[in-house]
């Protein structure tokens, strides 16, 4: 990923440590020992860090 005038944007690490991103901490599941469930396939995804400022525009380019 990069922006289109402008650097290759590196993949994010670490915890975000913006509070709207926060990831809620929750119980396990109860589940039946009858119940019949799969596990999903979840594709992987990436994050970048990217920092922005009001009222500016940011066009970004996939890599190919």
């Amino acid at each position: 990923m990069k922006m289109k005038n402008g650097p290759v944007l590196k993949i994010a690490t670490g915890e975000n440590n913006n509070p709207f991103y926060a990831v809620p901490v929750i119980p396990a599941p109860i589940i039946s020992p009858k119940a019949a469930h799969t596990t999903p396939i979840i594709k992987e995804t990436k994050l970048y860090d990217l920092d922005t400022q009001p009222g500016k525009t940011y066009i970004l380019i996939a890599d190919k």
